[in-house]
């Protein structure tokens, strides 16, 4: 499962990217690619929070594909929790 959500997060920077949105794409993919994390599970977390926090502050101006792909990563992580 987990293999499959970093792929989803792989998915989501390439999307964020295709729309435009390169700073919180550029912010993922540090998190994901430069980032040392001690457990996978350290990881989805600080990737969770991140996606929430952009959800609630900008959820309503973020591209409607964006934000259901968003949504998607979010309850793939919540699943493995």
């Amino acid at each position: 499962m987990i293999e499959k959500i970093y792929n989803e997060i792989e998915a989501l920077i390439l999307l964020l990217r295709e729309k435009g949105e390169q700073s919180l794409a550029n912010v993922i993919d540090h998190r994901m690619y430069k980032v040392s994390w001690t457990t996978s599970s350290e990881l989805l977390e600080c990737i969770g929070k991140l996606l929430k926090e952009e959800l609630e502050v900008r959820g309503a101006e973020m591209d409607e594909l964006v934000a259901k792909k968003v949504r998607d990563v979010l309850s793939m992580i919540a699943m493995e929790a």
